[in-house]
């Protein structure tokens, strides 16, 4: 068996595997607001990526709380403190989200775009870095708990470039997923760079999802279709592992396992275009979490309560649950800035919409969402 060469592999019309590759093409089109609005929508979207990041560092053993991650990022925005190594690991890997998602549609999935991607995700690290950022190791390497050799140094070029070649020849829209999960494996069966693959892996699985059509940048469709790699590390890596043998039943095996746990999470996911389910199930109990732990005062509950049915408001629509003048109106609304709970909109400074990220809610509603499923268990905090 030549172990360079990447193929499609075999599997009859009856697999379990057709059923569901049939069942994602129909999720493809499938996903818009719902009667959320775009503000909470865009908001969640953002907590989500945060998600994404912080999976994908846990899977490598950074053990980074959330609150840890907020209060590190805002000390930095505030004081110009520099962040610890283990929160530089996840905002990298938000930078290479980032990047995919400003280039993917201007820029073919090739060696130098993935290269660029493990520079971004290894940049200044110490625990998690790379001596070498954006280039291929020159040494032999070993993938702990696993009995598999990745190949030698001097070969690693000619399997990515047939990695390459394979992601982006045209096998028909319907293999798109399945495409996804074959390259997922092979790029860690590879492990082209001393350090860093897993996480390159996954940014690469998200960069051709987005290409896809399965993700986009404005948010509408699929949230996090990688978070099925955070929901078991050790069934992950027990599938991957599985796979290294290269046989056809083994890689659909793994391909099943991953398909599978996508279309979960969009399944589950496809429950946040409901208004009430977001504001009952998730925002609503975040809130009043956020008040029992004493991280908004009863005040500041109430205000967020109006905001969230409101969706966008001005200080006025504050009359009923902050007593006394405009001036103390104005306060209050202050105190939300400050405290990163809201945020203008762009087009009028006067009008405000919640804020969910990088606050005292940004717990609370990824707790909430792993109660709901939305979210890897990994990620509560």
């Amino acid at each position: 068996m030549n172990d360079k060469i990447i193929e499609i592999p075999r599997f009859g019309f009856d697999n379990e595997l057709t059923g569901l590759i049939v069942e994602l093409e129909r999720v493809r089109e499938k996903f818009d607001h719902g009667t959320t609005s775009a503000p909470i929508f865009f908001e969640l979207k953002n907590i989500f990526q945060l998600a994404t990041s912080m999976t994908s560092a846990r899977i490598e053993g950074n053990h980074t709380t959330v609150v840890d991650f907020v209060e590190a990022i805002n000390e930095k925005a505030d004081k110009g403190i520099e962040v610890p190594d283990a929160v530089r690991e996840i905002t990298n890997i938000q930078n290479g989200v980032a990047f995919i998602e400003a280039n993917i549609q201007s820029m073919p999935i090739d060696k130098e775009f993935i290269c660029q991607i493990h520079r971004i995700i290894v940049k200044d690290l110490v625990r998690e870095g790379d001596e070498r950022p954006g280039a291929f190791r020159t040494l032999p390497v070993t993938i702990n708990k696993s009995p598999h050799r990745p190949p030698a140094p001097a070969d690693v070029d000619d399997y990515m470039r047939e990695l390459v070649k394979f992601i982006n020849e045209t096998h028909g829209s319907q293999f798109d997923l399945l495409k996804d999960s074959i390259v997922h494996h092979r790029f860690t069966w590879i492990h082209p760079f001393t350090n860093g693959n897993g996480r390159v892996a996954r940014l690469v699985t998200y960069a051709m999802m987005a290409k896809q059509g399965f993700i986009d940048a404005s948010g509408i469709r699929a949230l996090n279709p990688t978070a099925v790699f955070g929901s078991n590390r050790e069934e992950y890596y027990d599938h991957l592992s599985r796979a290294d043998s290269l046989k056809d039943d083994d890689v659909i095996a793994w391909a099943l396992y991953m398909l599978g746990g996508v279309k979960g999470d969009l399944d589950k996911v496809a429950n946040l275009l409901d208004v009430t389910y977001v504001r009952e199930q998730i925002l609503f109990p975040a809130l009043k979490d956020a008040l029992n732990r004493k991280r908004i005062t009863p005040q500041e509950h109430d205000m967020l309560r109006v905001i969230i049915r409101r969706e966008v408001v001005q200080a006025g629509d504050f009359d009923s649950v902050v007593r006394g003048s405009q001036p103390t109106r104005s306060r209050a609304v202050a105190r939300l800035k400050e405290l990163r709970l809201i945020s203008a909109m762009p087009d009028n400074p006067r009008k405000y919409r919640v804020q969910l990220s990088n606050n005292a809610l940004t717990t609370p509603i990824m707790n909430r969402l792993v109660e709901n499923g939305l979210l890897p268990p990994m990620l509560r905090d």
